[in-house]
């Protein structure tokens, strides 16, 4: 039996009703989900490809895009898997990786717009691409571990965490280290607006929250036992 482990899920489109909703989820062997009804029926989408899925997002309800693990090219060349699609997830078409370094995952992925967006993921590298994803040029120099999540408000403003929290207002041109965590990694971050926003990550800090934009970060109470969020 093909056991699917689901790394990430997005709202494509949605109404007044859970039941006009569509979803698009990805996750392992190359997995593609997608339901219309608000989860009640899913549908496997086609995609020829074996390795992990670990990001999707959408900036309108046909564009999107989803990546994860690297695709072996030869015996000493692998590039990151990235697809896109412009018909709301019902086909997906290769985007062209050949600007990526050899061997790097993306575990996120953030479009600000259908032309501008970032990735991040294994060696504590951002990317960016201001095609649509068709090329990428690389951001940040990298870091001893990886990043996990990332977040734009804006095409200027951003965040990207993993074993730190960086914080870009130029639109990546520049970085500054927010905050360092101490043997955590923190997997994800969502912001309202260029203040708020959240952090969560492995056990050891949770939940962080910030009202200014990332200058402070202060830890939130959460139920449960203190495990992996």
């Amino acid at each position: 039996m093909l056991r699917i482990l689901l790394l990430a899920t997005v709202v494509v489109s949605g109404a007044d009703s859970s039941a006009d909703i569509t979803l698009v989820a990805v996750g392992s062997h190359g997995t593609i989900l997608r339901t219309t009804d608000g989860g009640d029926n899913w549908s496997q989408q086609p995609l020829n490809i074996t390795r992990e899925l670990r990001a999707v997002d959408f900036v309108d309800p046909e564009l999107g895009w989803t990546s994860g693990m690297f695709e072996f090219q030869t015996t000493t060349t692998s590039l990151a898997t990235m697809r896109y699609t412009l018909d709301g997830g019902l086909s997906w078409r290769d985007a062209d990786f050949q600007t990526m370094q050899n061997n790097f995952m993306v575990n996120d992925i953030n479009f600000f717009n259908s032309s501008t967006g970032w990735i991040v993921g294994g060696l504590g590298n951002v990317w960016c691409s201001c095609n649509g994803g068709l090329s990428w040029a690389k951001q940040y120099p990298g870091e001893s571990s990886d990043f996990n999540g990332v977040e734009f408000v804006g095409t200027s403003r951003g965040w990207v965490v993993g074993g730190t929290i960086v914080h870009t207002a130029d639109a990546g041109r520049t970085w500054t280290t927010q905050y360092r965590l101490s043997n955590a990694q923190s997997t994800d971050v969502d912001f309202v607006d260029e203040y708020e926003g959240w952090v969560v990550g492995t056990s050891g800090h949770g939940i962080l929250h910030t009202t200014n934009g990332g200058a402070t970060w202060s830890g939130q109470p959460y139920p449960g036992p203190a495990a992996s969020l």
